[in-house]
């Protein structure tokens, strides 16, 4: 963290270097991945399967259009599997698997709802102001017509601070 006073040199620096030397802006096309979707119809069969067969542990949520409607992570449902494990009496008195429960489940049951989406022009130091403000497993990159294209995420920021 800057203190106060080094803030405004920064600042000053910075004005001074961007008037002197020509440089790449770097925008979300930089550090852009593959989006891996899920449907509010999918089943849980289908979340767990794209989940572990992708070794990642969050999937896009989109409409039949590709519109980006939220996201679920193995995190939440993981807690959801245990709260339902632990709330069923099969699983409590016997102590076996049970997963019954589940079973019925969609997408539209676990999706986590957010809005926050950006487009391949969006600027670098954007995209770091919504981190710092909200963290995400990962941002949406969308469109002209709002439909998911890619994705952002720490990892791929990771990578491309690597890079440069």
């Amino acid at each position: 963290m800057l203190k106060r006073g080094q803030k405004g040199l920064r600042e000053r620096q910075a004005m001074l270097m961007e008037s002197q030397f020509e440089r790449k802006k770097f925008t979300a096309e930089d550090v852009m991945i593959r989006p891996i979707f899920l449907y509010l119809e999918d089943d849980i069969e289908t979340i767990l399967e794209k989940l572990q067969s992708e070794e990642i542990n969050y999937c896009v949520v989109v409409d039949e259009e590709n519109h980006f409607i939220g996201e679920i992570s193995d995190e939440m449902l993981l807690k959801i599997i245990a709260n339902t494990s632990v709330n069923e009496p099969l699983v409590k008195i016997l102590d076996i698997w049970y997963k019954r429960s589940i079973n019925y489940t969609h997408t539209r049951d676990y999706v986590k709802k957010h809005k926050n989406i950006i487009t391949k022009e969006t600027s670098l130091y954007e995209i770091m102001k919504l981190i710092d403000k909200k963290w995400f497993q990962f941002i949406p990159v969308v469109d002209e017509e709002k439909k998911v294209i890619w994705l952002i995420t720490p990892s791929s920021i990771l990578k491309f601070v690597l890079e440069i």
